[in-house]
């Protein structure tokens, strides 16, 4: 686990053989709830009421204009505790204890690493690379290497985590200006003149293929 693994992310990680956690990862939240809000009463305020014939009392449960029938309410609530039991027994599996074990650790409440640990949702507390030695010995490997996986940026997508970088760069030059007499108008003006190329080049990526390329040495695009 990285950072943050709760819920959905706990969801994932409880049948695997061995759950690794930093000792200040969020995890547990191991709980489900449902929200369908209706507007009614803001329609009301407006003057605007609505009425219908349905083929079943249950054919407008999910219409928004109007409120909820208790047998509606009653549906969904069912639905909510029948995936929140689906969790349990599945953590429950994954970590060899008995559902009702795991609903007194549960009902939505998030942990620590090191509280999960405890509670027997995490089995070791370690970095990536520890987590990684133990898949390594898991699986029998000696030798490995390990390669990052992430789905590479679109123009748009890169664009923006180039202005993400620019920021940081903006913020450390500022902190250094106070020993160095940078100012901020200067500062500033250096990136938004950076930022202003930036959107002029997004202004003309309009190439129906997406097919774009930059020469970084003569700065044509």
């Amino acid at each position: 686990m990285g950072s943050l693994a709760a819920s959905g992310g706990y969801w994932i990680s409880a049948n695997a053989d061995q759950i690794w956690a930093a000792p200040t990862t969020i995890t547990g939240s191991i709980g489900v709830f449902g929200l369908i809000p209706t507007f009614e009463k803001t329609l009301a305020s407006l003057g605007i009421h609505n009425d219908g014939v349905g083929t079943s009392p249950l054919a407008d449960i999910y219409r928004l204009d109007r409120p909820m029938s208790e047998q509606a309410k009653r549906i969904i609530q069912l639905n909510v505790e029948n995936i929140y039991q689906q969790f349990l027994d599945l953590v429950a599996s994954g970590r060899d204890i008995s559902a009702t074990q795991v609903h007194s650790i549960a009902q939505g409440r998030v942990w620590t690493g090191a509280q999960a640990k405890e509670l027997g949702l995490v089995d070791e507390l370690g970095s990536l690379k520890d987590a990684l030695d133990a898949a390594a010995s898991l699986a029998g490997l000696e030798h490995y290497d390990t390669r990052p996986i992430e789905r590479q940026l679109n123009f748009q997508e890169h664009l923006f985590k180039q202005l993400t970088q620019r920021a940081e760069q903006l913020q450390l030059r500022l902190n250094i200006g106070r020993h160095h007499q940078v100012t901020l108008e200067s500062a500033v003006k250096q990136q938004l003149g950076m930022i202003a190329q930036k959107i002029g080049l997004l202004s003309t990526a309009n190439d129906q293929a997406g097919v774009y390329l930059e020469c970084l040495e003569c700065r044509l695009f």
